[in-house]
C-alpha cells in the first residue's frame, strides 16, 4: 500500500510584508511558553538540539523536529524533518505546508507555536492572559505544590477530601494537564507556587 501524502495544498498569494512587521514564532503552550523567535534568517529549525533556532525541550519533540524555510518570494514553508511524533498545523497532520498569519503549529503533545507577522500582539496577549482558576482552585493548587496530600489539603482548608479531589479534577481540566507534577510545573513557571 503506498504511503499517504500529507502535503497540504492551499493557494498562496505572496504577502507584502508591511513595514515594522516581523515574521516570528510565538510559543503559546508548553515548557517554553512566551518565547518569541524572530525569523530573521532564511531557515529556522525547531527541536531539542541546542543549535536549533527555536529550542523546545518538551516531551515528544524530536532533536530536529521541523524546519521553516523562507522562499525568495517571502512565502514561509514548514517541513517535518521525519519527526517521531509528526507535526500538526491548525490541527491537520502535515509533512510540508505553507504557513500563513496566525497558523498554529503543534510540535509534540505539549508545545503549541503561532506563526505571526506581529509577535508583540501575541506576547502582550500571553502576559495579559487571565488565570483560568478560581481563588479556591488556586489555593488547592498551591497546597499541592507544597507536597500536601488530598487529606492534608482537606484538613488545612476545612473541606472534605472528596471536595479536594473534585477541585483537582476541575483544575486539571481547565489547565489541560493530567498530574500533580504538571500542576506544580504550571504554577512554578508562572511564579504562583
Amino acid at each position: 500500500m503506498p504511503e499517504r501524502d500529507r502535503t497540504t495544498h492551499r493557494p498562496v498569494t505572496p504577502r507584502r510584508i508591511e513595514p515594522g512587521a516581523r515574521p516570528s514564532l510565538v510559543v503559546l503552550s508548553g515548557t517554553h511558553r512566551g518565547v518569541v523567535v524572530e525569523l530573521s534568517r532564511s531557515e529556522c529549525t525547531i527541536g531539542r538540539v541546542s543549535d536549533a533556532g527555536l529550542v523546545l525541550t518538551d516531551s515528544g519533540v524530536s532533536k530536529r523536529h521541523v524546519k521553516i524555510i523562507r522562499a525568495a518570494d517571502g512565502i514561509y514553508n514548514l517541513i517535518d524533518l521525519d519527526s517521531t511524533n509528526g507535526v500538526l498545523v491548525n490541527g491537520v497532520a502535515v509533512d510540508v505546508t505553507v504557513l500563513r498569519e496566525g497558523d498554529r503549529i503543534h510540535v509534540g503533545p505539549e508545545a503549541l507555536i503561532r506563526f505571526t507577522f506581529h509577535p508583540e500582539h501575541d506576547a502582550l496577549a500571553l502576559a495579559a492572559e487571565p488565570m483560568p482558576l478560581s481563588d479556591r482552585q488556586l489555593e488547592v493548587a498551591r497546597l499541592v505544590c507544597t507536597g500536601s496530600s488530598n487529606a492534608e489539603i482537606a484538613k488545612t482548608l476545612e473541606i472534605s477530601p472528596r471536595t479536594v479531589t473534585s477541585h483537582l479534577d476541575h483544575i486539571y481540566n481547565r489547565l489541560d494537564i493530567g498530574s500533580r507534577a504538571e500542576l506544580v510545573h504550571y504554577l512554578t513557571k508562572r511564579g504562583l507556587a
